[in-house]
């Protein structure tokens, strides 16, 4: 299979886990849109596989509905999360990164063009080095859930 017809497979992939995300809320085009700060426009391209999600839009996803990071991007786990012995969703991802991390991702809400760079440059890693990956996330499901630093 050509990189660019699995590169449109994970786009159509990711764009039926944001249908799964409206369905299950019973949101409108319009409302799911508002939530994660993009135009209806944009999330019809997102949802029908012609354009990826900014960061922004998918950390929108992840703070505000609760929806898990690994299940959007990778179909993995449940896909909504919630941190062991906390209250409500409203615990950020940005306290438990790395500082560095945290830098990168507010540059790329800041620059689409880092943005687009990064997450396509992913997208070609994830083809490129399947097995790789494939065992590097077999090795992760085996092993137990570090502690997470939360404040």
């Amino acid at each position: 299979m050509g990189e660019k017809k699995e590169k449109k497979i994970e786009l159509i992939q990711i764009g039926s886990r944001l249908k799964k995300i409206k369905l299950h809320f019973s949101y409108n085009r319009g409302q799911i849109s508002k939530i994660m700060g993009i135009s209806p426009i944009t999330y019809t391209r997102n949802e029908s596989g012609e354009q990826l999600p900014t960061t922004r839009s998918i950390m929108a996803l992840h703070s505000r509905l609760g929806v898990s990071l690994e299940w959007f991007l990778f179909e993995r786990g449940p896909m909504f999360w919630k941190p062991e012995g906390a209250k409500s969703w409203e615990i950020g991802l940005a306290d438990r990164l790395p500082p560095e991390l945290n830098d990168m991702i507010e540059l790329m809400n800041k620059i689409p063009l880092l943005n687009h760079s990064i997450m396509l440059h992913f997208q070609e890693l994830k083809i490129q080095h399947k097995d790789l990956i494939r065992e590097a996330l077999e090795t992760v499901k085996n092993e137990p859930a570090p502690p997470m630093n939360l404040k």
